[in-house]
Order: structure tokens, then sequence, then C-alpha cells
């Protein structure tokens, strides 16, 4: 009986073991189930989805600025990984021809996205090598971009932002010290010829041996190019650059790059024909014939209609070369200068147009004194330079279009000169802004007020003889009254 005893109490503490052990399984079993319930939310919803997403790109920083430019194209094939806030890889992702990635149906929470790094690229975006990011309830977040850049013998710093026709910029160029390269084994090339720009090897007083640069000057026509570093024949490096004919600074004007000399526009100028002896002293001179080109510019404000584009070509023709009869009298431009010059001095010439500039009238023009802004006459000559081979003239005068409004705007008339990037090379000319409506309202004659802004083109400053045509007139009212001929002390000034 003792016997039997101790083995029932033996089977009965057997007993106990066993369901002790049932229920601790079942303990951990509920402690995992909660722990995973509550790793759960920052991947997906109660029900396994969620709203929101995260998304964007894998691009190539050509031009190593961090930032993605509209010619940096997207690179394909590359590992994207979503971590939850653990630090755990819940996702996976491969961008697609685009270079784009997309993680969608997840739930609020805390997540961290990063690329796979590859070997011979370094990451250039973002700056701290992922996003840490917090997700709300069916939040969409875009524009998580990831940039890399090639690693090459030599990486070109050209900027992110568009060059303006015919500026400059200086260009860091970065040398692979496992290269063997230095910067006198290289030269540097745009492949796509002058109109995209030219490079300068010069070196100012900050150019710097362990960081070397050069200048890149912007070329004459809009449009995406390539700067490259070659080595002999071969490319060791390139990289992206834009140009544009829209400058949209209002407090600075564009730098400038040319080639030779620029032509002066000296105040002062004189036809001669004087006495003998010296004469004419300091002026800039004006023999023989002006040629003027009569360029009509419209903005995406308004454009000109054909028919308008018509009436507009053969008024402007006629005030200013082949003549408009009042009163049986008939003047021009040209008529005037010949008569001014006693036969000495011409103008000649051609209408243009109408070209469109991309910009609305309020990049080119103060909306309060209708002067023209800066970059507006380099703008105007680009988007003349297939009509016009500028070696055939000395002044081109931008006849803008109006707008109607309200309020209604339009250019005021002024004259300035300089040296400007065209097809034909780098072009000193004369610049006239006059609206196309000057003339069709009031007593204002385009012939008049024309003759006045190319005397500025010849070197000519403002009179204070109310009644000469070289009066300084800022109102409709001064242009008006003043009268259409030089005054006796301007008629000294060009010796007639």
């Amino acid at each position: 009986m003792g016997n039997i005893n101790r083995r029932q109490k033996k089977r009965g503490n057997g007993s106990k073991k066993c369901r002790f052990g049932m229920m601790a399984t079942v303990i951990l079993l509920a402690v995992l189930s909660a722990t995973i319930m509550a790793l759960v939310p920052d991947v997906m919803g109660a029900d396994g989805t969620g709203n929101a997403s995260i998304s964007g790109m894998k691009f190539n920083d050509l031009n190593n600025n961090s930032i993605k430019d509209p010619a940096e194209p997207g690179l394909s094939g590359w590992t994207i990984n979503l971590q939850d806030s653990n630090g755990s890889i819940v996702a996976t992702n491969t961008t697609d021809s685009s270079g784009s990635y997309t993680f969608g149906e997840l739930a609020e929470g805390n997540y961290t996205v990063e690329e796979v790094r590859q070997s011979g690229w370094i990451q250039t975006a973002p700056p701290e090598g992922n996003y840490a990011l917090t997700l709300s309830a069916s939040e969409n977040v875009t524009g998580k971009d990831f940039g890399n850049i090639k690693i090459e013998n030599v990486i070109l710093e050209t900027p992110g932002d568009s060059l303006f026709i015919g500026s400059y910029v200086k260009v860091p160029v970065l040398i692979n010290p496992n290269s063997g390269l230095n910067m006198e084994d290289l030269s540097f090339t745009i492949p796509e010829g002058p109109k995209g720009g030219i490079v300068s090897l010069s070196r100012d007083r900050d150019f710097n041996p362990d960081r070397p640069d050069i200048m890149l000057c912007a070329g004459y026509e809009p449009g995406m190019y390539t700067l490259q570093a070659l080595n002999n024949s071969t490319i060791v490096g390139e990289a992206k650059f834009n140009v544009t004919d829209l400058w949209e600074d209002d407090l600075a004007g564009p730098s400038l790059c040319f080639e030779g000399a620029a032509e002066g526009f000296t105040a002062g100028s004189a036809w001669g024909g004087g006495p003998s002896g010296p004469q004419n002293i300091n002026v800039h001179p004006a023999l023989g014939t002006r040629r003027v080109a009569i360029l009509l510019v419209d903005t995406s404000s308004l454009r000109f209609t054909p028919s308008d584009a018509g009436n507009a070509r053969n008024r402007w023709d006629n005030e200013t070369f082949k003549g408009v009869t009042t009163g049986g009298v008939t003047r021009s431009v040209r008529q005037y200068y010949q008569e001014a010059s006693y036969g000495k001095f011409d103008i000649s010439g051609e209408v243009f147009g109408p070209v469109n500039l991309s910009g609305n009238w309020d990049n080119y023009f103060n909306a309060t004194t209708g002067a023209p802004k800066a970059g507006f006459d380099q703008e105007c000559i680009t988007a003349g330079d297939s009509l016009i081979n500028y070696n055939n003239f000395d002044s081109v005068v931008c006849v803008s279009l109006s707008v109607a409004g309200p309020p209604a705007k339009s250019a005021w008339p002024y004259a300035w000169g300089g040296t400007f990037k065209t097809a034909e090379g780098d072009k000193s000319l004369g610049i006239v802004s006059m609206p196309k409506e000057w003339g069709e309202v009031g007593n204002r004659e385009v012939h008049e007020t024309l003759s006045h802004e190319i005397g500025h083109n010849l070197g000519l400053k403002h009179c204070s003889n109310w009644e000469c045509v070289m009066h300084s007139s800022t109102s409709i009212e001064e242009v008006d009254v003043k009268g259409s001929y030089y005054c006796q002390c301007c008629s000294k000034k060009i010796d007639i």
C-alpha cells in the first residue's frame, strides 16, 4: 500500500508539472502575440494594410550639387530599404526604369528610408544619408530622392541653376587623387559648340591650385549642354548645364562674358565736315549709314495676331525708312537724319518679326515706369537670332506689344547700347525699346521719338531745351510739346 501510494503521489506530481508547462506555454504565446501586435502598427494596419505611402526617385547627380536638376536622369535597379522604428527592414523596393520607387499601404508610424550603396558611386543626397519620417494615417509623402554621382577621374561641379545667355560662372574641378592626373593634364570642351558656350582657363587671384576651377561662359542659344574634361582625347569627366533666355532677378543684372574688344557708346557723336584743324575732339564718329533692325516682340501676356503683325511691320517700316505723309509733308527717321546731317549720315534697315519672348510682360518691364528690366536686350537679341544676321546691323529697335489690361501696361521709350551674344559672335549694338502702339494715339510720332532714341545710340545726351528733339521726355505731355529738330546747341555738337 505504501508503495502504491508513493507511485500515485508521483503520478500526481507529474500531472501537475504537465499542466504547469502548458500554462507557461500559453502565457509565453500570449506575450509573443502581444509583442507582435505592438510591432505591427509600424508597418501595416490591423487588417494587414494601411493607406499611407512614401515615394521618391534615385537620380544621377551629374553636377554633384545634391539637387535633382531637370536634365539629370533617374537610375534604375537600385535597392531602397524601408525600416521600422526598431531599425528592422520591413520592405524593399527596386527603382524602376525612371529611377522611381514607392512604398505603399503603410500605417501611421515611424520609418527610415535608405538606399543600398553600390560600388563606384558616391551618395550626394540627402545630406543625412537617409530619410527619418513619421507618417500620419493616409499621409502620402513624396520627393524623398536619393542622389549619387559616379566616381570618375574628374568631377565638374556645374551649377544647378540655369545660366543666362552670355553669363559666366566658376566651375570647380575635383580631380580623383588616385587618377594620376593634375590640372595641366586636362582640357575642357563643350561638344555642342559655341551655341552652348566656351571655356576659359583664366585664373583670378582667388584661384586655388588645391581646388582648381575653370570659367564656364554660356553661349547664345538656350538649351541643355555638356561640359567635358579630356585627357588627350579621352573623356575623364563630364557634367550637364542649362542655358536660359529668361532673367528673373529684378535687383541685379546678369554677368557678361565676351571675346575681343567691345565697342564703347560714347556721348558726343559728330558727323564731321567742319573747318580745317582740330575738331570733334573726344567724340564717337557717326558717318556713313546706321543700319537699323526693327524687331517686333511679344510676351506670353499677349501675342501678335497675323493681321496686327502685318500692320505693325508696314507702319514701322514707313515711319523709320520709307516715310509717312501728313499735310503734304513726308517724314521718316531716315529723312530726318539725311536732312540734319546735310547728306553726311543715313539710316537703312529692315523690319523683322514678330518673335515670342517666353516670359510675361512683367518679366521684362517695370510696371510703374515702363523701363526695360535687366536682360531684356539680350532676350530680344536671342529671340531674333534666327531671323537677323547681326553682322549687318548697328542698332536693334525692340518694338514690344502692350497689354490692354486691366491694368493696361506699356513700355516707355529707352535707348542704350552694349555687347551681346549672337550666332554671329559677340556684337556691340545700340538698343532701343519702344511700344508698338506709340503714335497710334495722341500727338506722338514714331519717326520723331525714334530719331531721339537713335540719337542716344549715336552717343548724344539729353538736351535741356524743351523744343529740341533730344530733350528728355518723362511724360506723354512732354513728348507732345517738344519739337522735331535739333536745337542750335545740339546742332553745333554734331557740327551742322
